[in-house]
Order: structure tokens, then sequence, then C-alpha cells
């Protein structure tokens, strides 16, 4: 972060939020609806708990790398259920580096505090998820991407 991109404790409340939104609607972690019982689906409690871990990294950075993430209007929010909250409820500080920061994200230890004053160069970061997304898309693997090392 001291090179305001993205530091660890962001990272990590992306990452959280970004499962957290997975779980809520877009679906695609954990058990999967198998049968159907008066209109509701149900899970098989039988079946192991199943991950594509491949599908949960490129998901995650095609939202926050592509267009799946309005940074204008909302906010990452590692500790609410929905993994995001409105931007207008997050208090934002001018910070070291003055305008408000491209992406907002709630404090998960502090309720309404952001914690992106520093990540000035987030816009970057931003483009390497998209090219990582890209490249993976594009590759079919993890191959090495000089922007990104």
């Amino acid at each position: 972060a001291s090179t305001g991109g993205c530091g660890g404790y962001l990272l990590v409340s992306l990452a959280v939020a970004h499962l957290k939104m997975n779980k809520q609607g877009t679906g695609g972690l954990g058990n999967t609806p198998t049968a159907q019982k008066g209109g509701t689906p149900t899970v098989d409690q039988k079946a192991p708990q199943t991950t594509d871990l491949g599908f949960v990294l490129t998901s995650f950075l095609r939202r926050f790398g592509g267009d799946g993430f309005d940074f204008a209007k909302s906010a990452v929010a590692a500790n609410r259920s929905a993994g995001l909250m409105r931007a207008s409820e997050v208090v934002v500080t001018v910070g070291p580096y003055g305008k408000r920061p491209f992406i907002l994200c709630e404090d998960p230890q502090e309720v309404g505090r952001n914690i992106t004053a520093s990540a000035y160069r987030f816009k970057e970061v931003r483009s390497l998820f998209r090219a990582t997304a890209e490249a993976i898309a594009t590759e079919g693997d993890l191959t090495f991407l000089p922007e990104v090392a």
C-alpha cells in the first residue's frame, strides 16, 4: 500500500467480499442445489463440498478488474453479509492524496470507516486484474505476465 496500490488488508477484504457476493447471488461456490422439494431448491447433503478455485479466481479478477463492480456507487464491505455497501455510507475524509479514492472499502473492524485513502493507484491494480483475467482466458493457464511481475 505504500506505493499506492493494494495493500494486504484491502486485498483480503476484496477476497472476502467477493466470496460473500458469490454466495449471495451469482453462485459458483460450495454445494449446489440438486433437487426440488415443493419448488424450493435443496442441497444434496451427501455431496462433498466442491469449489472450483479456477472459477473463484477468474471471477474475482473479472469482478474487480472489469465492469463487474460499480466503484462509483459501491464500496467493498467484507464484514457485511452481502460483501458490499453503498459508497455513500462510507465516511471518506480527504486523504493524503487529495480527492476521493477510486475504490472504497469499509474497515471490517470499524463500521463506516474507509481504509483506502492511500490506494491512489488502484486503477492500475484494476488494469492488472483485467490483464490477468484476459491472459487466463486466452492462454488457459497462468503464464508469466511481465506487466504483473
